[in-house]
């Protein structure tokens, strides 16, 4: 909100401080990936030293900063590496330094913004303990936009605490307030929210009369679940009222089949979705399957349940920042990452912490330069295996975080970002690397010895930059050791997916184009479910392809999963959880 504030008032004709502008845009564009939390590549674009090392303000236009930001969006080297800047931008940052290139009250200017940050959450914190559920920001929006979650809840609210969601009403964006059983009472005290896009009401008992009168103020409204609620006939009333509403939940409510068939008609841009029950078998596996998701454009890992097929409800979620990997404990808990250097193993059920690493500050060495975690897993004894790209190497450490041991990795073209990809440990006990700069799943023992490898085939084409459906190359993301002894393998870029045997033979292949009407972009995470069947993600496809699919060995597809609502263009990692009702004891429902 700050950058598109600041770039409006130059259009208007505004004067503005020019190097105000150029901070602007530096912070929204460069700090992420070269700030104080993540410094790629060792540069850090937030501090006079490291701006000064990429920037020559004498001859500007020679310098490397100049010409990264300068090149087209489908070139590797691009800065920002989602896409070249728009022109306003670009042209604020040339006029910048075209003008000297000056510095002076940049990095206050961070400061200021980061405390500010910091203070809102405070604030936000407080709100949700005072009104009893969950105040943060929207995921993938502007931190102007809020979301409010009771889905959690076990207790009612008071009213005096619904009342102060008041104070932000107008920057709520999204609210869940799934299973939810108040007093008729306390739905009146919740405020009238007239921005919000998305209302997540299943299962709960929100008096139809009261959301007659409280739905319309809202007339951005876009998403509505009323999913087993009381809702019925009178719901058309609102359709004219809600001229934003794109998708209508409506499964087990009062509405009848023939009343859904001629709302349909009545308005066919409306996507609704509902009977009076479920149908009998409304799962292709027989029954409602959960998924656990990470999308870091959304900012966004989610434990998601499917109501219908195609239709999810929100079970968890929490923000992240970058995220490589995850993984679902036996014990009901989620080991993931919510920025490139930070675990956490969090409780769905509650929301509490129970185990955090830090590699920027733990276990380090004297000399080690900039990390990044794109790998981990969670072993027998509460052991968890670490890789550190940059480090260039694994680590086993115990729930103290005390470094129990070791294994330095073998990297060709060292980078801290693209080091490694996923890692896992073997049931022989060896450890399975994917090296994406390097193209080359390495399998080492515990003293770093590499025992086997395999070098992803370029299948005789020239490497092309990005990251879509039109790159290629040999970037494999993870790898998978079979009973067989086979190892089956995404190629990340290479849209693709290979197994092979020992002898390095593949002998089985899917490739980019060979399922109907789905075209792979860069394949990530793999799982092989108990029936055999193997769960693809398809990261960077754009909106016209499966997120994440399920084929089996003769390629025919099982199951596929879209939602570029709540996941965007950048869902890296999902996992299946095969037993959806209880996991070794630990129920979410």
């Amino acid at each position: 909100m700050w950058l598109h504030l600041l770039l409006w008032g130059s259009m208007v004709g505004f004067t503005q401080d020019p190097n105000q502008e150029a901070a602007a845009v530096l912070q929204a564009r460069c700090w992420s990936c070269h700030g104080a939390e993540k410094a790629k590549g060792g540069l850090r674009l937030d501090t006079e030293e490291g701006l000064t090392s990429v920037l020559d303000r004498e001859a500007w236009q020679e310098s490397e900063f100049a010409y990264r930001i300068g090149l087209p969006s489908e070139d590797s080297d691009v800065m920002p590496p989602d896409g070249s800047l728009p022109a306003e931008e670009l042209a604020v940052l040339q006029n910048w330094m075209k003008a000297g290139a000056e510095t002076i009250g940049f990095f206050d200017q961070v400061k200021s913004a980061a405390e500010n940050r910091r203070a809102e959450q405070q604030r936000l914190a407080e709100l949700g303990r005072l009104c009893g559920g969950r105040v943060d920001f929207a995921a993938g929006a502007d931190e102007s936009w809020l979301a409010v979650d009771f889905s959690l809840n076990t207790a009612t609210p008071s009213a005096e605490g619904l009342a102060a969601l008041q104070t932000v009403a107008d920057r709520i964006v999204e609210i869940s307030l799934a299973k939810q059983q108040w007093p008729e009472a306390v739905w009146q005290v919740l405020p009238a929210m007239p921005k919000l896009r998305r209302v997540h009401f299943q299962a709960s008992n929100a008096p139809p009369p009261w959301l007659q009168s409280w739905l319309p103020q809202s007339p951005e409204l876009e998403y509505l679940n009323l999913h087993s609620t009381s809702v019925g006939s009178e719901l058309s009333q609102l359709f004219p009222k809600l001229s934003r509403l794109q998708r209508l939940v409506l499964y087990q409510t009062k509405v009848s089949e023939a009343e859904l068939e001629a709302w349909q008609r009545s308005w066919p841009d409306l996507q609704i979705s509902g009977s009076l029950a479920l149908p009998a078998e409304p799962f292709q596996h027989g029954s409602p399957r959960r998924l656990l998701a990470a999308d870091a454009s959304k900012k966004r890992i989610a434990l998601i349940q499917e109501t219908a097929i195609g239709h999810f409800e929100l079970l968890w979620e929490h923000p992240i920042e970058q995220l490589h990997d995850l993984q679902w404990l036996a014990d009901g808990r989620v080991l993931f990452q919510d920025r490139w250097t930070r675990i956490l193993e969090i409780d769905p059920k509650d929301g509490s912490l129970h185990w955090s690493y830090d590699a920027a500050a733990q276990n380090r060495r004297p000399g080690d330069g900039p990390i990044e975690i794109h790998a981990f897993q969670r072993l027998a004894d509460d052991v968890t295996l670490i890789a550190e790209s940059g480090a260039a190497r694994l680590l086993e450490v115990d729930r103290q975080g005390t470094l129990l041991w070791q294994i330095p990795l073998q990297v060709d073209r060292p980078d801290p970002h693209h080091d490694t990809r996923l890692v896992r440990k073997t049931p022989t006990g060896t450890y399975l690397v994917c090296h994406e700069a390097d193209g080359v799943v390495r399998e080492y023992d515990r003293q770093g010895r590499v025992l086997w490898f395999y070098e992803v085939p370029l299948f005789n084409r020239k490497p092309a930059s990005g990251w879509g459906a039109d790159a290629w190359g040999n970037q494999v993301f993870a790898a998978i050791r079979l009973p067989n002894g086979h190892t089956l393998l995404s190629t990340g870029n290479g849209h693709g997916v290979l197994e092979v045997n020992p002898d390095k033979q593949i002998v089985w292949q899917l490739r980019q184009d060979e399922l109907p009407e789905i075209r792979l972009a860069w394949v990530t995470t793999l799982q092989v479910l108990k029936n055999g069947n193997i769960v693809i993600g398809n990261c960077h496809g754009e909106e016209a392809q499966p997120q994440i699919l399920e084929i089996d060995r003769q390629k025919k597809i099982h199951w596929r999963f879209r939602d570029f609502e709540r996941f965007g263009n950048s869902l890296s990692n999902g996992f299946i959880l095969e037993d959806t009702q209880v996991l070794s004891g630990h129920s979410l429902r």
